[in-house]
């Protein structure tokens, strides 16, 4: 049997014709569609239990108070059926065809199967440059974590085996928008896997959820599962104050008296200015690195654009005059 997880946010204008195209699609195999939407403001959920009511093989699992796809993908596979768990987007880019040779596959006893963008035959659609580039950026940080070598561990149609599930559900981290990267971190040794060709469609309707806070909780996950294994929060926290001390004891401590003391305020800026009429420099050429009662340290650049090599000065505040600086 064939378990589909449909995990859905505001998806009022795609779900009902998606559920009609998988019933066809579906016809000749037992299956369960399971929508597992986060509430949706737009009644999403309502319209799939409407649906239900007239189609055995579709019920919703309604949640309140809770949001992501990576959760929301782990609680529609807790209430599966199915011995094969397969994921879609419910916003019509995925190829609903594919998913007859992904249950196939998977019955001859693939692992996992991955409808793969990245592929001879896949292809990403009408994505704009910046997706593109994100998407790019993303799957190679992705791929490097991967127990075995795929070219799309980013994308959000694949289907496994439930043993794969249930031995790895102990150590996945169900957090962010790519659930199937956690299995893929987290396979079983010996998991075959094999990539289809996708070629991603456009969405029909909505608004996409490739959120800043998406991105954010992707990140986070790349840590949850390299340094976050083993560095403990706290350390990471004292390592933080630690670089952070740093900073300040090595650029902003020497320029404190600025901050502190209004008459050397205006003599530096009288002096900076001053030096820079007589020499012709450019004040966006000097750096300030070090200020005290009696004098400046600064960095100075000539022609910037050619990259010369700066010079250390040290310009007194009595008389302005210049002075190469002296290693201490």
């Amino acid at each position: 049997m064939l378990s589909l997880i449909l995990p859905t946010f505001n998806e009022s204008g795609n779900i009902v014709s998606l559920l009609k195209e998988l019933s066809r699609c579906l016809a000749t195999i037992d299956y369960e569609i399971i929508v597992v939407d986060d509430d949706s403001p737009d009644g999403t959920w309502k319209l799939v239990q409407e649906y239900g009511e007239h189609d055995s093989h579709v019920r919703v699992v309604r949640r309140m108070g809770e949001r992501g796809l990576s959760s929301a993908v782990l609680r529609g596979f807790e209430t599966a059926k199915g011995n094969i768990l397969a994921v879609m987007d419910a916003d019509g880019q995925h190829d609903t065809q594919l998913l007859m040779f992904m249950y196939e596959a998977v019955s001859r006893g693939v692992g996992v199967v991955i409808g793969s963008r990245y592929i001879a035959g896949g292809s990403i659609g009408q994505w704009d440059e910046r997706r593109h580039t994100l998407s790019r950026i993303a799957t190679k940080l992705a791929v490097r974590l991967c127990r075995v070598r795929v070219k799309d561990p980013m994308s959000g149609f694949f289907a496994l085996s439930r043993s794969v599930y249930e031995q790895s559900l102990p150590s996945l981290n169900p957090k962010g928008f790519k659930i199937l990267l956690d299995f893929l971190v987290h396979l079983p040794r010996g998991t075959t896997v094999q990539e289809l060709p996708l070629q991603f469609g456009v969405r029909k309707s909505g608004a996409s959820k490739l959120s800043r806070r998406v991105q954010l909780e992707f990140l986070q996950y790349l840590y949850d599962v390299t340094l976050g294994k083993y560095i403990t929060p706290f350390a990471f926290f004292c390592a933080f104050l630690l670089m952070l001390g740093s900073l300040f004891a090595s650029q902003i401590l020497p320029l404190m008296p600025l901050y502190t003391d209004r008459s050397l305020q205006t003599s530096v800026r009288r002096t900076l200015t001053e030096v820079s009429n007589r020499e012709g420099w450019l004040v966006s050429d000097i750096e300030v690195k070090k200020v005290t009662a009696v004098s400046i340290t600064v960095l100075h650049t000539l022609h910037r654009r050619q990259a010369d090599p700066p010079e250390c000065i040290r310009i007194f505040l009595t008389d302005s005059s210049l002075h190469p600086c002296v290693d201490s």
